[in-house]
């Protein structure tokens, strides 16, 4: 047990160290951080109290005490961040009220003589019960709560990712779904196994799961080179072009979303922005100085796709255009299908297929081009 907790000590202060490190830091990039300090100090808590050390250092182990309760407002927090990284709102301040409230709770504990520190550590002082009590209860509901919003705002991202980006592949936040259910096992154990040993002892787990989940995970610990942008800011989007569009105006057959689908397959045809392989809905809503909201409506009321789907058909167009061009005798078919705005392998072979019916290979076969 000492050995895994000291692990994850070593493993939580590497993690930080390469945030530190890492360039351009987002806010998600910071809560990751403090929360990785947390879980690391919580864990050299419970090392202390584990290797019996804690008599040495017994304040040190009483302001870890409330710790737990900020696992859950991380989790949330870090979720909120990374899917939609805007700048840090105030009002998000609020989700460590509990925390603070509990620090309060066990304050004239940090000035207690050592002895009767001890004793509070290890449940012998009397007029901390109600403390204790009103501690767990609020780890058991933080967990409960943090943990269900976190995963219904990831889920929420997942169904909308077709709808505002067209390459998701790098966009893949599954790594962050084991981590709601790792987190999820920890306090089961917390519920109903009520053993410091199982409860620590999994706390450490996690720390080791979360690095390795982490580094593995593309941007996570190292240079951002995906840009999440925030979907409800168009302050630079004006309406000189397009007046606004009317609640009733909005019908699945508007004629005023089918004049804006109308204008944006003039963009695609002649501009051809599909071809850059990082293209957001909100990159064409600019071109067409309107809200995001009115062109996604537009696609899906008026092509029945969303914006994926017609993207990435623009992007199977323009690899066939290619290959009647005869522009695969002189480059190999991946190659043509970056040039055509696919970021993967895997994700032209998919869209292909879905769209022709045909693998690449088979369609070339049958429309014969050699």
């Amino acid at each position: 047990m000492e050995y895994l907790l000291t692990s994850a000590i070593i493993i939580s202060a590497f993690l930080i160290l390469l945030l530190i490190r890492k360039p351009d830091k987002t806010v998600s990039d910071y809560i990751l951080m403090i929360w990785l300090i947390s879980l690391g100090y919580v864990t050299f808590c419970y090392d202390l109290v584990y290797s019996q050390k804690y008599i040495l250092f017994p304040s040190a182990v009483i302001s870890g005490f409330c710790i737990p309760l900020l696992q859950g407002p991380f989790i949330y927090l870090y979720i909120k961040y990374q899917i939609e990284p805007i700048r840090f709102q105030r009002k998000d301040l609020f989700h460590f009220l509990p925390f603070i409230f509990c620090c309060l709770l066990f304050v004239e504990g940090y000035f207690l003589p050592e002895s009767q520190q001890v004793k509070l550590i290890e449940g012998r002082l009397s007029g901390y019960d109600t403390a204790q009590i009103i501690k767990l209860a609020g780890i058991y509901l933080s967990g409960i709560i943090y943990f269900s919003l976190g995963l219904v705002k990831l889920i929420r991202f997942k169904k909308k990712q077709k709808e505002v980006f067209s390459n998701i592949e790098q966009i893949n936040f599954n790594w962050l779904l084991y981590q709601i259910i790792f987190l999820c096992l920890v306090w089961i154990i917390i519920l109903f196994v009520k053993d410091d040993k199982f409860i620590f002892g999994s706390g450490a787990v996690f720390i080791l799961w979360l690095g390795y989940f982490g580094i593995s995970q593309v941007n996570v610990f190292s240079k951002q080179d995906i840009r999440l942008e925030s979907y409800n800011d168009f302050s630079e989007i004006s309406n000189e072009h397009f007046e606004p569009v009317e609640e009733n105006d909005m019908g699945p057959a508007s004629a005023r979303l089918a004049k804006i689908y109308q204008h944006l397959l003039i963009i695609l045809e002649e501009e051809k922005p599909y071809l850059n392989a990082e293209l957001k809905l909100l990159d064409l809503a600019r071109l067409l100085q309107i809200h995001t909201n009115v062109l996604s409506k537009a696609i899906n009321a008026t092509s029945k796709k969303n914006f994926y789907e017609l993207i990435n058909e623009k992007r199977v167009e323009e690899f066939i255009r290619k290959i009647k061009n005869g522009d695969h005798q002189k480059y190999t078919i991946i190659t043509l299908a970056y040039d055509s705005g696919f970021n993967s392998k895997a994700s032209f072979n998919r869209n292909f297929k879905r769209i022709t019916g045909m693998s690449p290979t088979e369609f070339m076969v049958h429309k014969e081009f050699k």
